[in-house]
């Protein structure tokens, strides 16, 4: 059994994220999601937490905040979901790790792998390494333990948005099955 934090982006005070093509925030969205890959991973004889409200105004008081709540109940691996923001032509899915850690590549290959098993048709933009300059650094480099950055579509597509707004058992399915895969691959 695994100990999973699932983090929900922009979830400080006074932070929506980033808003789709149909207006929902990121935090509106990614809320329900997390609930149901929890629902997943208990069925799946896992523990697992939600961080959906974090006691902070800015984005390094939040990474504190959520790097301090996440280390104290000693989480295997965590995940941050989030969601894309661009021009209304970009499109596909990627996922972020801390570069120098073998173990956060290790866990986005997982996310990786499961998204295009279940999304076969979405554009795959890469694993991206992150370092200090990097956006989403601070919860990358502060979590305690093996942590990704999930960023499945483009908000700002409306294709993209309609698939996954239509999609999320799909995506909470992929999200739970990556988790499951490497926590069946960790040691």
């Amino acid at each position: 059994m695994s100990r999973f934090a699932l983090c929900v982006g922009h979830s400080r005070r006074g932070d929506r994220g980033a808003v789709n093509t149909k207006g929902v925030s990121e935090h509106v969205f990614n809320l329900p999601l997390a609930e149901r890959v929890c629902e997943l991973l208990e069925d799946a004889g896992h523990s697992c937490k939600i961080y959906s409200s974090y006691d902070a105004d800015n984005y390094e008081s939040a990474m504190r905040w959520v790097s301090k709540e996440v280390g104290a109940w000693r989480a295997d691996a965590a995940v941050e979901l989030h969601f894309n923001s661009a021009s209304a032509s970009a499109e596909g899915y990627e996922y972020l790790f801390w570069g120098s850690s073998q173990r956060s590549e290790k866990l986005a290959q997982c996310f990786a792998l499961t998204h295009k098993q279940v999304f076969p048709k979405s554009k795959f933009r890469g694993l991206k390494p992150c370092d200090n300059l990097s956006r989403g650094a601070a919860f990358l480099r502060r979590t305690p333990c093996p942590a990704v950055l999930l960023e499945p579509f483009f908000g700002s597509n409306a294709q993209e948005t309609d698939l996954y707004s239509a999609s999320l058992e799909q995506l909470a399915r992929v999200y739970a099955d990556a988790l499951c895969l490497w926590a069946s691959n960790k040691s």
